[in-house]
């Protein structure tokens, strides 16, 4: 065992620590502000004991965080594999990354409300599934600079405590 740093992280583990921070601190982020959302609705204060776990949530609080940790893990896996020949910058590595993740979360999204509107029978007309694509597809291009900064991030720190990456 080598006590004097850490070893060689493949792909699909990088992607997938990568992954677990960006969701965890969307996920924080999202439910802040949806507290701070449901307290400016209710113009009342919100009680001293009140800590965010316990908090309603419009979906469960795992969502996000496995929906980051598959589509960062394949992406950050794929372009590994079929990139790293041609790309030596690891910094412009992670940034296509973050850009592949979001659009398989956009992929993801369009086969979620797809198989949602069909299995609505009362639901047949065609506007519905294109305007909540349009609304989920609007929420993810606004987070695209936020994946980018997280990875620009994500990689100083891996530079820093010189990690291998594949």
């Amino acid at each position: 065992m080598c006590s004097c740093g850490f070893r060689k992280l493949n792909a699909l583990e990088l992607g997938a620590i990568n992954g677990l921070i960006f969701g965890a601190l969307l996920e924080i982020a999202w439910h802040s502000l949806y507290i701070y959302e449901t307290y400016r609705d209710t113009q009342t204060p919100l009680p001293s004991d009140l800590h965010i776990q316990m908090a309603p949530y419009p979906f469960n609080w795992w969502t996000l965080l496995a929906l980051f940790l598959i589509t960062v893990s394949v992406a950050s896996f794929l372009m590994h594999r079929y990139l790293s020949r041609f790309i030596k910058s690891s910094t412009l590595l992670w940034q296509i990354i973050g850009f592949v993740s979001i659009l398989g979360c956009c992929v993801f999204s369009f086969i979620a409300i797809w198989k949602q509107w069909r299995t609505r029978e009362e639901l047949s007309g065609l506007s519905f599934p294109m305007e909540s694509f349009q609304s989920e597809l609007r929420a993810f291009l606004t987070l695209l600079p936020l994946i980018l900064v997280c990875n620009l991030i994500f990689v100083a720190v891996l530079r820093l405590r010189k990690v291998q990456s594949p």
